[in-house]
């Protein structure tokens, strides 16, 4: 019996090795290609992707580096549609047409992207300080307040990524009585900027209310230069914004305002 399997052993161990035929490892010769492009100025396109026009292949992308340069590698042959997906602020490019040859490189050379045409908002934080003198009339007695650290609730505006507009406003409340102050400009950063009804100036506006109901309201829209907005310091890096303003308000036609010693310590 032992002389029976030992031959039983034998003969499937002699089959399986003389049977057996070495195989050759087959790799396929690489056919694909590769695409490059660089997109102006650097930052302005977050991913690009490529589509056959056929879908014979599943679609490819990739994302540009630090300098906007980017290559994708192992494309297969064929014709492919390009597609381009920017940040916010900027225009998405036209999709391009691009034909990958094998073993080639197919360039798409630099792509100059455009802002896009995007107003941006900023709300501002941060506390505003003034002081106030509503003239007496004959049916107002008047007051005079000191508005200190008022909270602000204005905005600083971007167009296409540059500073645009600016409006400075705060509400500083005393028990019932409220007054609320705005200045509102056209801006460009540092600098002094002018309220009143003069081409490019400015408007300011001061609003005094009791319970909610308002008692004295003026405005910076009576002929000439009325006050001023000056922005000391504006840090981008930062977003911070700093100031002095003071201006003449009017109430049909007739001067019944003053506000002075304006300042303000903002961010955003």
């Amino acid at each position: 019996m032992q002389r029976f399997f030992f031959a039983v052993i034998c003969f499937v161990l002699f089959t399986t090795f003389s049977c057996k035929k070495k195989e050759k490892a087959v790799v396929p010769e690489d056919l694909s290609g590769t695409m490059d492009v660089t997109f102006s100025p650097a930052g302005s396109i977050r991913s690009v992707s490529l589509s056959p026009q056929d879908n014979s292949s599943s679609a490819a992308s990739g994302s540009p580096d630090a300098a906007g340069y980017l290559k994708i590698n192992y494309l297969p042959a064929g014709n492919y549609v390009v597609t381009f997906n920017p940040p916010y602020g900027y225009a998405t490019p036209t999709p391009r047409n691009i034909t990958i040859a094998s073993k080639a490189n197919s360039a798409l050379g630099t792509i100059q992207v455009d802002k896009a045409d995007t107003y941006v908002p900023y709300p501002l934080r941060g506390n505003v300080s003034w002081t106030s003198n509503v003239f007496a009339t004959a049916s107002n007695g008047g007051s005079n307040t000191t508005a200190v650290n008022a909270p602000s609730a204005g905005t600083v505006t971007f167009y296409n990524g540059a500073l645009t507009g600016l409006t400075i406003k705060a509400t500083y409340q005393s028990g019932t009585v409220a007054e609320t102050v705005t200045m509102t400009t056209s801006y460009s950063g540092v600098g002094q900027y002018t309220l009143g009804n003069t081409t490019g100036a400015g408007l300011g506006t001061y609003l005094q209310t009791v319970g909610g109901a308002a008692i004295n309201s003026f405005d910076t829209s009576a002929s000439g230069v009325q006050g001023t907005l000056t922005i000391t310091a504006h840090d981008l890096t930062n977003r911070t914004i700093t100031g002095t303003f003071g201006f003449n308000g009017y109430s049909r036609g007739v001067r019944g305002l003053t506000v002075s010693n304006g300042t303000f310590a903002l961010s955003y």
